[in-house]
């Protein structure tokens, strides 16, 4: 955007950087795999891997940044200094089909078409993109304010379907949804003699126990399904797994009382669950005090609480400074929601591990361990053929629902939602999670 081409070197000082753990709180899975990024002349980048991964040609894992603005704050070895540099806000300078030309901090962000985007210039003169929340980014929409709110923004299930309804009967809009994930439990392992860690059946038990259908009509609004497994049903590797007869866990108490008194936990005469020293069995639902997660939180705990178990609610402030630290050292459970990636696949690695070394980052929260599992990932990552990688996918997700180191609950949604003179958004798959990948193709009336 500044004039300057974009030059090999620019990858390799990306990988520099991304690679750089006093930079970066957590290097990316994939930059872990590159032994070294080199630059033979300025058109030319060589990427050398520590072992074959399927992701090599996705371009995400190597990141390019331009070493003429940001080589000389990196060299400094101050990464609070180069995090807070003014390259990252107000002095950006991209490769995208718009340059920026302003930015209101906290307020809204302006670029133009730009003439040399290497796809053609875009259709539309100027974008202006809007830090709202959830309620004004509905008000405004509705009244036409807004032409978009995209399918990455963080409306919940009642939002989505409030725009949805009022499109449908004005027909003034679109909403096209696409599953980008799934809303979950994570369990926590940290102690091994508590009942879920040492036992699957009370995991099993728990997730019959889990009414995932009231969850998606209470605070989902109908918008999205219950997830019988990890992978979405019009995804292939579903059907592999239905083939593989993976185990299911749809809501089913009495199912659920028969596993728990396999476990040793039965039913006081008082309807709750206890073993044989009369110790209730205590299940902490844990949540983050921010969105649907209080309403989802509270409606789970009711339900376990119905059913005979002694489930209290625990919320984690956001604003809490040690909050990555308490979303992995949770009691029992924690709502959690993942996207569907080749990398997120692999929360559940011991390589993915949040620890007090790691700053508590990692998806793996609940310090799940299965050797298998990190075979059988390793496995995955590594297969190159289409059909033996996705068989190796579903062996990872069988060996998920038969271990249930988090327990799924519905698929996570998002709707690109926008009026009708707006023409161009449509469906995104669940790995690449963004509307804006064809703006430049995007018309208006």
């Amino acid at each position: 955007h500044d004039g300057t081409p974009l030059v090999a070197d620019d990858f390799v000082f990306g990988q520099k950087v991304a690679s750089d753990l006093n930079f970066l709180q957590q290097t990316p899975p994939g930059i872990r795999l590159i032994s070294n990024v080199e630059a033979p002349d300025p058109q030319t980048v060589v990427v050398n891997w520590k072992q074959t991964s399927i992701d090599a040609n996705a371009g995400t894992a190597s990141p390019a940044l331009p070493r003429r603005l940001l080589g000389e704050l990196y060299d400094r070895g101050d990464p609070q200094a180069f995090q807070n540099g003014p390259y990252w806000s107000t002095a950006f300078v991209g490769l995208g089909p718009y340059k920026m030309v302003a930015w209101q901090p906290g307020g809204q962000m302006e670029g133009e078409a730009f003439d040399k985007y290497f796809l053609g210039r875009p259709k539309i003169d100027r974008l202006i993109v809007k830090y709202l929340d959830p309620e004004a980014s509905v008000l405004q929409l509705m009244s036409g304010d807004l032409d978009i709110v995209p399918a990455g923004a963080s409306l919940d299930g009642i939002q989505m379907y409030t725009v949805a309804q009022g499109f449908q009967s004005s027909a003034t809009g679109n909403t096209v949804v696409s599953t980008s994930g799934d809303r979950y439990l994570a369990v926590q392992f940290r102690d091994p003699a508590t009942p879920w860690a040492r036992d699957v059946r009370v995991r099993q038990a728990l997730a019959l126990l889990s009414d995932s259908k009231a969850l998606v009509e209470s605070t989902a609004y109908n918008m999205t399904t219950v997830a019988d497994m990890w992978i979405p049903a019009d995804d292939p590797v579903h059907q592999l797994l239905l083939q593989r007869q993976v185990a299911s866990y749809p809501y089913d108490p009495t199912r659920a009382a028969r596993v728990l008194a396999d476990a040793g936990w039965t039913l006081s005469p008082s309807h709750v669950f206890q073993n044989a020293a009369g110790e209730p069995l205590t299940i902490t639902v844990s949540v983050q005090g921010r969105g649907v997660d209080p309403k989802e939180g509270e409606a789970l705990a009711g339900q376990y609480s119905g059913e005979g178990l002694n489930s209290p609610l625990a919320t984690i402030p956001s604003s809490a400074p040690n909050v990555d630290e308490l979303n992995a050292t949770y009691p029992a459970l924690l709502f959690k929601s993942w996207s569907i990636s080749p990398a997120n696949l692999g929360y559940w690695t011991k390589g993915q591990t949040a620890t007090a070394e790691t700053r508590w980052k990692g998806g793996n929260v609940g310090a799940y361990f299965n050797p298998e599992v990190d075979r059988l990932y390793d496995r995955y990552l590594t297969t190159l053929d289409l059909s033996a990688r996705q068989s190796a996918e579903a062996d990872l997700v069988k060996l998920y629902m038969d271990d249930l180191p988090s327990i799924p609950l519905y698929y996570r949604i998002g709707a690109a939602q926008f009026r009708s003179v707006l023409h161009g958004p449509g469906k995104v798959s669940p790995s690449e999670f963004a509307n804006s990948w064809n703006i430049s193709t995007w018309t208006m009336d």
